[in-house]
């Protein structure tokens, strides 16, 4: 793989994860919104994982709004909390692929390995190694817990649009 298919493969890869990354964000702020809409002092109470307080909503991290969503729908709505544990699982796992995507240094090795590179303190360099088809077949996974979440939130909100099934 030359240089310019190598970048062309990582502005794809990239940008697929982040994209996802991107409408998950706003799906959680969604169902969010509407899980909360008539429990003001639900949203209060929260505990959020690092402690902080009295933080607004726009400033949550993703981290924070997938455990301020979990705590929501198990609390108010548990049986969909029950139904979907699998999908928040997935979740954690999306969150994690996005804070590679978005914060490591990334260089595909060959057509089948993609290496991300994470600065630690010291300046030490740390490399992990990845197939290419498991990061693609994974993707197509959270695509589908992501649809879950769509459907969760059209049981709130009847969205005008229909989604496509997965196949």
């Amino acid at each position: 793989m030359n240089n310019k298919n190598k970048h062309q493969q990582e502005i794809i890869l990239r940008g697929t994860y982040v994209n996802m990354a991107v409408d998950v964000d706003f799906i959680l702020a969604m169902l969010i919104a509407e899980i909360y809409k008539y429990n003001d002092a639900g949203i209060k109470s929260l505990k959020l994982e690092n402690k902080r307080k009295n933080i607004s909503f726009h400033k949550l991290t993703m981290f924070e709004k997938i455990d301020v969503l979990k705590q929501g729908v198990e609390k108010y709505h548990n049986e969909i909390y029950l139904r979907h544990l699998e999908d928040f699982r997935m979740l954690d796992t999306l969150r994690s692929w996005r804070n590679l995507f978005a914060h490591q240094k990334m260089e595909f090795k060959s057509d089948t390995i993609v290496t991300f590179q994470e600065i630690h303190s010291g300046f030490k360099v740390s490399s992990t190694n990845y197939d290419v088809q498991k990061i693609w077949s994974d993707l197509l996974e959270y695509r589908s817990s992501v649809m879950s979440f769509l459907e969760i939130l059209q049981t709130f909100i009847p969205l005008p649009v229909s989604f496509p099934k997965l196949v």
